[in-house]
């Protein structure tokens, strides 16, 4: 059996795809031309919700060390710090100092004075560094789809997950990779919306005449009916004859 809901959305997306052009967001629109979006959009969504959590984090640790940290030998400094941190000799180990020293260069502020705290500082940024590998991972599929737009953890991951709500909604409600063409295509999206309106108005006129329509011929079929129920009232109001009995 057909599915109501589903003929309702069929019939209202003639008009729906252009009005969904002309929505398009207009900064970005340009790169849905790549086939990645219409190709590989799943993967693409999958990219961008795990490149957006990476970027937080990674943007977050910048605040804390400077951009010589990416590169640092966090294992090293872990090893040193755990090892020597505790022992009262540590004052005196040259490995210990160095690794503070390479700690306190790589940092924006002063060094906390705990060795807890310190080796929590390098353990975030070891994560950190596992964050801009697992990104790097994702660069191929995101610089491809995203064009100028990519610019790593300093995306603007708003303007990319709107672009692919648009792309969503095209792709699963309106059946429509020609919209992508012509999302990216077109000069003056105002030309969709103007078309949009047009068709809406023919389906508002549409809709009129089928309600008419339906009226007259619930008039027509009740005029019809009308002498066949004259002539059954009569004959049983009409009174019985001897000869009936």
């Amino acid at each position: 059996m057909r599915n109501p809901s589903c003929s309702i959305r069929a019939e209202g997306a003639p008009r729906r795809r252009p009005r969904h052009v002309a929505v398009v967001p207009k900064q970005s629109r340009s790169f849905l031309s790549n086939t990645t979006w219409a190709r590989d959009l799943a993967a693409l969504e999958i990219a961008i919700e795990h490149g957006e959590q990476l970027s937080s984090f990674i943007k977050e640790l910048d605040d804390y060390f400077r951009p010589e940290a990416w590169s640092c030998d966090t294992a090293s400094l872990l090893l040193v710090l755990r090892a020597d941190g505790e022992s009262f000799f540590r004052r005196f180990s040259s490995r210990y100092r160095r690794a503070n020293a390479d700690l306190r260069a790589i940092c924006r502020s002063k060094l906390p004075k705990k060795l807890e705290v310190r080796i929590a500082l390098v353990e975030m940024l070891e994560k950190g560094q596992e964050s801009r590998r697992e990104l790097a991972k994702k660069t191929p599929l995101l610089s491809s789809a995203l064009g100028s737009m990519w610019a790593e953890h300093k995306t603007s991951w708003t303007d990319v997950r709107a672009l692919a709500a648009w792309t969503r909604v095209a792709m699963s409600e309106l059946g429509g990779t020609r919209l992508l063409t012509f999302a990216a295509r077109t000069q003056d999206l105002r030309a969709f919306s103007g078309f949009a309106d047009k068709l809406e108005v023919s389906a508002k006129a549409a809709r009129y005449v089928r309600r008419a329509s339906s009226r007259l011929s619930r008039f027509i079929a009740r005029k019809s009916a009308m002498p066949a129920l004259r002539s059954a009232a009569g004959e049983r109001s009409m009174p019985r004859t001897a000869c009936s009995r």
